[in-house]
């Protein structure tokens, strides 16, 4: 470190004159790269515009994962109604049929039941349904957005060296070595 703020010193003491031409052009490549940051702001492709709409399609996909993780918590509530009001229609056929004929109570009776049961079954089985079909989406779009936030923070932040270590560390974890062998990897 001291020999490159030696190194910098001397140039700048040494050739002041050059010093200042590169830093009148670093000055003037600024103002010029903010001018067209400020021309272009409005137009497709320019890297503000890209990353402002990035930031909107994350936030879209931040409230759908919320929304989806809503109607899953309230998808027990809807289950546990369902089976109540099965429940209630049950008993109202059963009711029914008790007035309309006392002499088939038993023939009426059981097949009541046996249409609350078939009821009952095909609705915990479309609830059954419905909730693994609601995880296996929550659990996509989780798997991707943290994939994706997993990337970025991986491309943005760590060298490649840096990615290539953690990377090894992540499958060393994942994976059990034989018994009685050594996991070391060198890095």
């Amino acid at each position: 470190m001291e020999e490159l703020i030696s190194e910098a010193l001397h140039e700048t003491v040494g050739r002041p004159l050059i010093f200042g031409v590169e830093l009148v052009q670093f000055g003037v490549l600024v103002l010029l790269v903010k001018w067209v940051a400020v021309r272009f702001r409005k137009k497709p492709g320019v890297v503000v515009n890209m990353l402002a709409e990035r930031r909107e399609r994350i936030g879209v996909q931040l409230r759908q994962a919320a929304e989806s993780e809503a109607y899953l918590a309230n998808a027990t509530e809807r289950s546990e109604t369902a089976l109540g009001d099965a429940r209630k229609e049950a008993e109202r056929l059963v009711a029914e049929a008790r007035e309309a004929a006392q002499h088939e109570v038993a023939t009426v009776v059981m097949a009541a039941h046996e249409e609350a049961e078939r009821m009952k079954a095909h609705t915990k089985e479309t609830l059954d349904n419905e909730l693994e079909e609601m995880l296996g989406d929550v659990r996509d779009q989780l798997v991707e957005l943290v994939t994706r936030a997993t990337r970025q923070i991986l491309n943005e932040g760590l060298s490649p060296a840096e990615q290539r270590v953690l990377i090894q560390k992540s499958i060393l974890a994942g994976v059990e070595p034989p018994a009685g062998a050594a996991a070391e990897v060198s890095p």
